[in-house]
């Protein structure tokens, strides 16, 4: 935070502008920190507050008091250097060796002589000198690693300022002294050589202003461009090696000599001069020689002199890189992006860059290495696996939505799914493209029913929608799932997802495949989408490749005559599972949770009867079993096989009503719990219970599922105990 006064910035502006030096508002810092600039991604509190400054008019002394008195107060001060001002400064930054290699220079060449010094917020200096005869341009070379030169078309912050990094002082009031010689030699510009336009530096992020990942971008970019313009003049045909060497020179000049990488001029002569030595062997003995070689690179230079690039974007505002570039430089696919065509790796380590052809070649298997290939991880068994791409199709009041908050919780608490074990729990990013108040209220309900509660670093939910055919949205989700390190993401529903893309295009559908791709090589996320069925409600709506490039696909039904009433049990149907069995259809309900305004599902049969036995702390179709749930197919199949009729309600009854009668209930507290429970069910209306009832009653006791334990009570029978037949 910049805790310098108002009047000493203000004094301090008055005192450069009698200098008659150019003096620039400069952005600031706020008390949290950050620029006032309000960009993401800058140089905080070191770059000019308004456009077209290095062409501005000089500031007065009325200039400099409406600027820190009445427009920007917190803003810092800027110096413009060059012809503006008079002098040049040399910038020395401690964070790139800067010090240790002025102390070489100094050792070889000679000391430099006292002159106006200035400590810069990263403990570096600027060391102040009178401008020459020749116009020293901004950056117009790199002495040495951490060593630039602000010139003609540059700024430098000055004292009392602060930025991100810390405060400029003072350090030395000597009067601005003409640099030494051996400097000069180095920033003069050869006889008739014209310089070009520039990109400003001051306007660019430095280095070292970058966050890690960013570093890690820009470094992979430019190590990008240098390989594919060595490549390229390396690979030109005889007659056109000149010209490509010069244009592949100016291309990396202009890389080296913008402040946001770490590339010096060594690096772009060692890999230009290795792409001489092997044209030189190819053309045998053509090609140019060491001095046609120099000259030509020396040429480039001064083309460029002063020159830089602005940064690349960054690769999270678009899935699809095209990293523009100017002047001379052609960058082909492999090189502009390592990744080949999907994202850059968002890990904030610095990974050398990867070709196309390298990428394919690192998973390639022979035959016996597929013997090494394990199985997909599951992250909820039988239901979804890791990485997966996952689409859940429903018609309008399907329970769609309520399954998703099923999965999204299980996931984020490790909690079973409808009696499915979550083998790889993890955060789930859920975006709620129709809003999150009804996300709410479901997972309210859902802890309510499980009885634990999501914890905030488990389950992230975005309230608006994310547009799949948008580059830059696209992109910043994934940056986002990757901050929150989420194992499943949810699209919630795909229609709001895809505004503008056709539905029913397999390339405009191809959209999601390449998203959930993205996903899962950089962020290690499974990806679901949540769509509408068609008509039928059979199959997802719109274009066959949404099923077709899915890993899994799950159908949610209406059943019977379609009734959407909440006490109608819906179907839940595996359409498609890639690696797995596919799981038979299975039933459920939604369960209104008292407390909540919302309900949660649970497990039923076709009838819709309930089918939870973890509440009575036993399955009665699992001997042995407590306090698990039964995958349920198996459920249903059992009790189908070994009860039929109505026989499976009246032993739901029995776990869910009775579970806590040790000696069992009587007959008669059977039937009325049945009578007020099932009234109104298919076959259990009033003229018909009692038959119901009796035949139900009859199938179990002749199976003896149940058995009488005395005194008129009854008690359920554990499976291996029952007859096999009758």
């Amino acid at each position: 935070m910049n805790d310098i006064s108002i009047n000493s910035t203000y004094t301090a502006a008055l005192e450069y502008v009698a200098c008659g030096w150019a003096v620039i508002p400069v952005h600031g810092v706020r008390a949290d920190g950050t620029c006032t600039c309000g960009r993401p991604v800058c140089a905080v509190g070191k770059h000019p507050v308004h456009t077209g400054w290095p062409s501005g008019p000089a500031m007065s002394a009325a200039d400099a008091y409406s600027t820190w008195e009445e427009d920007g107060p917190q803003w810092n001060i800027g110096i413009r250097t060059g012809r503006a001002s008079g002098f040049f400064v040399l910038d020395v930054d401690p964070k790139n060796g800067g010090p240790a290699q002025l102390e070489a220079l100094v050792a070889a060449h000679g000391p430099l002589p006292p002159t106006r010094t200035v400590r810069t917020g990263s403990m570096g200096a600027h060391y102040y000198f009178l401008m020459p005869d020749f116009d020293v341009r901004n950056n117009a070379c790199k002495l040495a690693p951490g060593i630039d030169i602000r010139g003609t078309g540059g700024q430098v912050v000055a004292p009392p300022s602060v930025s991100g990094v810390g405060l400029y002082d003072l350090v030395s009031d000597d009067p601005i002294a003409a640099a030494p010689q051996w400097l000069l030699d180095r920033l003069a510009i050869p006889a008739g050589f014209e310089v070009g336009p520039t990109v400003v530096a001051e306007d660019l992020p430095a280095y070292e202003d970058l966050d890690p990942s960013d570093q890690a971008r820009v470094t992979r970019y430019a190590e990008a461009v240098l390989r594919s313009e060595a490549a390229a003049y390396e690979s030109t045909p005889p007659g056109r090696g000149n010209e490509q060497l010069f244009q592949s020179a100016c291309s990396i000049l202009e890389i080296v000599q913008s402040p946001w990488n770490l590339l010096g001029v060594h690096d772009a002569v060692a890999a230009l001069e290795g792409a001489r030595r092997t044209r030189a062997l190819w053309r045998s003995g053509g090609g140019q020689d060491v001095e046609e070689f120099g000259k030509t690179f020396r040429s480039a230079q001064s083309k460029v002199i002063g020159q830089g690039r602005p940064m690349p974007p960054d690769p999270h505002e678009g899935l699809m890189f095209d990293h523009p570039t100017s002047g001379a430089v052609t960058t082909t696919d492999d090189a502009a992006d390592p990744d080949a065509g999907l994202m850059f790796d968002v890990a904030p380590a610095i990974k050398a860059p990867v070709t196309a052809l390298e990428r394919l070649q690192g998973r390639l298997h022979t035959r016996s290495q597929l013997e090494g290939i394990l199985p997909p991880t599951p992250l909820i068994e039988g239901v979804m696996d890791v990485g997966s791409m996952i689409v859940l199709a429903g018609q309008f009041g399907s329970f769609k939505t309520f399954a998703t908050i099923g999965w999204a919780c299980s996931v984020a608490t490790g909690e079973p799914w409808l009696g499915h074990e979550v083998v790889t729990p993890g955060t789930v990013l859920y975006v709620a493209a129709e809003g999150a108040s009804g996300i709410k209220l479901r997972v309210d309900a859902w802890e309510s029913q499980a009885g634990i509660r999501v914890a905030d670093d488990r389950l992230y939910v975005l309230d608006i929608p994310v547009n799949l055919g948008s580059d830059e949205q696209c992109s910043a989700m994934l940056k986002v799932a990757k901050q929150v390190e989420a194992k499943l993401v949810i699209f919630d529903t795909l229609h709001r997802c895809t505004p503008g893309l056709d539905g029913n295009d397999a390339t405009d559908m191809g959209r999601i495949t390449t998203v959930a791709d993205a996903l899962r090589e950089h962020v290690g996320a499974a990806t679901l989408y949540v769509h509408h069925t068609g008509h039928a409600g059979t199959r997802s709506r719109g274009a066959s490749s949404i099923e077709d490039d899915a890993d899994c696909v799950w159908i949610s039904k209406l059943t019977g005559d379609d009734s959407r009433r909440p006490d109608k049990p819906r179907a839940l149907e595996q359409r498609k599972t890639k690696d797995s069995p596919l799981l038979d259809q299975f039933f459920v309900k939604l369960d209104l949770i008292e407390g909540t305004e919302s309900g949660a599902l649970v497990l039923v049969d076709e009838y819709g009867v309930e089918i939870t036995n973890g509440a009575a702390g036993a399955d009665p179709f699992i001997s042995g079993s407590v306090g698990r749930m039964a995958d349920a197919a198996e459920i249903q199949a059992r009790i189908h096989a070994e009860t039929n009729d109505n026989a499976g309600m009246v032993l739901n009854v029995f776990a869910d009503t009775f579970a806590e009668h040790a000696s069992g209930p009587t007959k008669a507290e059977v039937r009325a719990a049945c009578k007020e429970r099932y009234s109104g069910y298919p076959g259990w209306g009033s003229g018909s219970f009692t038959a119901a009832f009796q035949r139900a009653w009859g199938r179990l006791e002749m199976r003896e599922v149940i058995v009488d334990n005395g005194g008129g009570r009854w008690l359920v029978t554990a499976a291996e105990d029952r007859p096999a037949s009758v």
